[in-house]
């Protein structure tokens, strides 16, 4: 009985881990950009310090579903 949904949500652990680095890998590219943004008020603002925060958050993320597999 518990068996099954033990494998349940082993698997639906692992496709979360799987979709949280693909997103960590995107953004730690887009991140890692030197691509200036031209605004409307004449600023220029690099992707990457706008991405920061979203990349800190998928990484904090990604590392608590990380250390749940290290305790396998």
């Amino acid at each position: 009985m518990t068996k099954p949904y033990l494998d349940k949500t082993y698997d639906d652990s692992k496709k979360l881990f799987l979709v949280l680095s693909l997103i960590k890998g995107t953004t730690d590219v887009i991140e890692g950009s030197t691509v200036n943004v031209s605004m409307i008020l004449g600023m220029e603002i690099e992707v990457g310090d706008i991405v920061q925060p979203i990349y800190d958050i998928i990484n904090i993320l990604w590392k608590n579903q990380f250390s749940k597999y290290s305790d396998f």
